[in-house]
């Protein structure tokens, strides 16, 4: 039974690890009268007892389910500020939409409001449930209700509609003068607590998941408890999570989750002899041994855990140095000055940058080589501590970050990182040659440990985009002052920390942050950049437009605005090369990322885009050394783009692609090198190189046996490890540099039939020996009742072939015969006389087929055809492949 809040009801999966894959379906629905509904209290203005109201705005609540000993479901229905119960006949009959029989908190089924206010004063009133969540039975069928007044509500047995609970847990009334204080009865409450979310049982020990507090307390079993009068609420026997009772801090108040601390714990559930906690604020489930059985459960640690690789991290998905979290936000660099020429990416909500050693060859899943921002510990690439070592948004340091936003790497190889949660520019002396990471200039702030936002020639409050001119000078957007700030370096000294700036785009004077739509003025500038001529290029992103202001040196007033001519909704990104002049700018609200020709080109193209790249929501852009755009979008990753290739089958020109086969490539608009090298007039032709003119094709990484290379064609063998179905990632690579000339995912599928023709030609006469070994043609047809052997490619995988790019040494049959057609008839299968690889012959396939004597055809251009594995062979554009028939 799942508590579907977002759609306001309950569904059940019948057993679902007894239901066959891909058939795991709901059989009943609890809430609504169909599973095509999910209208709150199913569109009326009051609840019913058909209805459930668990997300009335949009926001679900926390619902739980809970059967009693007699297999009643209890389910709070937190909207309502009421507990329903469904009888167990009514489950078990299976009709949708049944009808609770019992209500709690509320004294009938169609009302929703409290008979008190949600207040301290109401915490020891028992007629009435404030958005209840958690719910447990005891062996006594007590019923505990987590309630949102940080209280749990305990109701005994029988159920009558209306009923008033019998006991109050967590509320402790403070003696005269005295605040609240957390302890061993109290769920103590303030702004920044939040109730126990949870509640459940072990044999009659009631536990109570104090989330506000972050611990699991431990209680006796009801009829244990002092009376009311004496104690109005029972005191816990023992804490999980906490050294005391009296502590209350997440993660016992260290920067860093433990095997026995938790952040916000949610729910939890005893099954067999173990408890299994969520540990909501630190992304994990922990697993305790019983807590039932130990005198003092302070001293439990967890022995397992899932959604974390260790107990001391809690990011929230998986965190290993390979992921991002971009948040809406990113940015990137690439090292220009270095070889191998490094990538820096700024993983923002992990408040680190991951560095990546050489962007030509790194792949998708690829570990970053360095971390900053984290530490230099062996953890670091685990870690997304905000202003690490301190945890805490107001304490900077020397050493981490807090939201990196943009990055830019100077002449020197040095990378500045716009750290916009701390209002400051940081530089880090080239990371790859550094064995620990800690920035030696701060700009925007007078030190590494202080953070001042305040609006004026030396502070920053959100620094976004960053970008050196040619003369050195170091320009920083100010997402929240609206302005783009100049610092220029000492002739001697170069930039210093805590240095003024000496200009400033998009505001009047240094002390004004207001923004502005004017031509002069800037309203959230995100990403920015400079070209040659040292133009400021500003992303003018809630002007709806990309700025481009005059040379940085001359008076700053914009010369030009490429918003006022296009549509570019909330522009973020912008990359201008080096070596081109091409403006490439992110359209992240069409998904697109444009690129317009150089500044001194624009009027001339009338200020409109040339083309560009499609991308979910781009965040960010640049290029790397080659010119190939890489782009950081809303899906978390950064994506490469290539020029495009054209892979077919290479005897039948068709783009069906299957292992082992020889293909060919033709570029999409490129050339692959200088140099035309055949196979066969190498020293050592075979086995085929995978390496010709420093030119490699790789097929999901694995670089194919070359048999021809040119600028416009290649001509290789599908490496056998490529898979069947699905896609594989073909690249064209040069390996001295890592550089990707091409790159495109291509189809795969388990066979694909070609034949080889004479000539240059993918149809007319096959490539064929008669019996004697002479070439079939026109002028020497095959008597029938002779053999022909056929030669094609692409059968796929062949048992026990040999490696790639090797000569069979012997016969190597197909798995099963291909059916073969000459003229308009199948031939019999005891006619194929032989379907293999062929000796001597690298990706070639042969078919030895003896002609018949009465079914086949007569003449000079008799059509023959190949049906294998469901895949029949094609000729270019339809047109036939054919033999000579006497």
């Amino acid at each position: 039974y799942i508590a579907d809040s977002g759609n306001n009801r309950v569904v059940r999966f019948p057993q679902p690890f007894s239901q066959p894959a891909g058939s795991l379906l709901p059989d009943l629905v609890i809430g609504q009268k169909t599973f095509g509904a999910n209208s709150s209290n199913q569109a009326a203005n009051k609840p019913s007892a058909t209805s459930l109201s668990l997300n009335p705005n949009g926001t679900p609540y926390y619902s739980a389910l809970a059967f009693d000993s007699n297999g009643h479901l209890f389910v709070s229905d937190a909207a309502n500020n009421r507990v329903l119960r469904y009888n167990k006949s009514l489950l078990d009959l299976g009709s949708p939409g049944p009808a609770a029989d019992v209500v709690l908190g509320q004294s009938t089924f169609d009302t929703s409001t409290l008979p008190f206010a949600t207040s301290v004063a109401s915490q020891k009133l028992k007629n009435g449930v404030f958005q209840p969540s958690g719910l447990a039975f005891d062996t006594k069928d007590h019923l505990f209700v987590c309630d949102g007044l940080y209280r749990v509500l305990v109701y005994e047995a029988p159920y009558i509609s209306g009923k008033a609970a019998s006991r109050v847990m967590g509320v402790v009334t403070p003696a005269s003068g005295q605040n609240y204080q957390i302890s061993e009865t109290g769920f103590y409450q303030n702004s920044t607590t939040s109730p126990p979310g949870g509640v459940f049982t072990i044999g009659a020990l009631p536990f109570v998941v104090d989330t506000g507090n972050h611990r699991i307390l431990r209680f006796k079993a009801y009829e244990d408890w002092v009376a009311e009068a004496t104690s109005f609420s029972p005191a816990a026997s023992g804490v999980l999570g906490q050294v005391d009772f009296a502590s209350g801090s997440a993660n016992q108040g260290q920067k860093d989750p433990a095997a026995n601390t938790f952040a916000n714990p949610f729910a939890a559930v005893f099954a067999g002899n173990e408890l299994h906690v969520v540990d909501n604020g630190n992304n994990r489930v922990l697993t305790f041994a019983d807590p039932s059985t130990v005198t003092d459960p302070s001293t439990l640690s967890a022995t397992r855990l899932l959604g974390q690789d260790y107990f001391q991290f809690g990011s929230y998905n998986l965190v290993e140095g390979r992921e991002f979290n971009f948040g809406g936000y990113g940015g990137m660099a690439v090292d220009w000055t270095s070889n191998p020429p490094p990538l820096y990416v700024a993983d923002t909500f992990n408040n680190r940058i991951l560095a990546f050693r050489d962007v030509r060859i790194v792949k998708p899943g690829d570990k970053a080589n360095v971390v900053i921002g984290q530490g230099d510990d062996a953890f670091k690439f685990y870690r997304t501590v905000i202003n690490y070592p301190n945890a805490d948004t107001t304490l900077p340091s020397q050493t981490g970050l807090f939201r990196p936003l943009g990055l830019a790497v100077d002449i020197g190889g040095n990378l500045w990182v716009a750290d916009g949660g701390n209002g400051r520019v940081l530089r880090f002396p080239r990371p790859f040659d550094k064995t620990t990471q800690a920035a030696d200039i701060v700009l925007g702030q007078s030190g590494f440990t202080t953070k001042n936002q305040a609006v004026s020639p030396r502070t920053m409050s959100a620094p976004y985009g960053l970008a050196f001119s040619s003369q050195g000078s170091l320009l920083v957007s100010d997402l929240a002052h609206n302005r783009v700030l100049v610092f220029q370096p000492d002739a001697t000294k170069g930039l210093q920390s805590g240095q003024v700036a000496t200009t400033v785009f998009g505001q009047a004077d240094f002390s004004s942050g207001a923004s502005g739509s004017a031509a002069n003025r800037l309203n959230a500038p995100h990403h920015i950049a400079m070209d040659a001529g040292d133009r400021l290029y500003v992303c003018d992103s809630s002007n709806n437009r990309l700025a481009i202001f005059g040379a940085l040196y001359s008076q700053p007033a914009t010369s030009a605005s490429l918003g006022l001519q296009i549509n570019i909704t909330a522009p973020n990104g912008v990359y201008v090369s080096p070596k081109t002049g091409e403006i490439w700018v992110t359209d992240p609200n069409n998904n697109r990322v444009l690129r317009f020709p150089d500044f001194d080109n624009l009027p001339t193209q009338n200020y409109t885009s040339n083309g560009g790249v499609i991308s979910v929501s781009p965040l960010a852009v640049t290029q790397d050394p080659f010119g190939n755009v890489m782009v950081a979008d809303a899906a978390n990753r950064v994506a490469f783009y290539y020029p495009g290739l054209y892979v077919t089958n290479a005897a039948n020109g068709l783009q069906r692609v299957a292992p082992g086969m020889i293909a060919s490539i033709f570029p999409a608009g490129n050339t692959y090198g200088s140099q035309t090298i055949n196979y066969l007039d190498l020293p050592n032709p075979v086995p085929l190189a995978t390496t010709m003119g420093d030119i490699q094709v790789r097929v999901n990484d694995v670089p194919a046996p070359l048999f021809f290379v040119s600028p416009g064609q290649i001509n290789f063998q599908v490496p056998s490890s490529a898979p069947v179905s699905g896609t594989a990632d073909f690249q064209i690579v040069r390996p001295s540099t890592g550089q990707v000339l091409a790159d495109i995912p291509v189809t795969m599928d388990l066979a694909s039939p070609g034949f080889f023709t004479d000539g240059n030609l993918t149809y007319g006469q096959a490539s064929s020996l008669n019996q004697d070994n002479t070439r079939n043609s026109a002028t020497n047809a095959i008597p029938r009742t002779q053999v022909i052997q056929l030669f094609l490619t692409g059968a796929g995988i062949v048992p026990n072939m040999p490696p790639d790019g090797t000569l069979p040494g012997a016969a190597f049959r197909t798995a099963i015969n291909p059916r073969v057609v000459i003229g308009t008839t199948f031939v019999p299968d005891a006619n194929i006389q032989y379907s293999g690889l062929a000796p001597g012959l690298v990706g070639v396939w042969q078919i030895n087929v003896l002609v018949p004597d009465l079914t086949a055809g007569v003449g000079s251009s008799i059509a023959i055809g190949v049906q294998y594995q469901d895949r029949a062979s094609l000729g270019y554009l339809g047109k036939p492949v054919t033999i000579a028939v006497k």
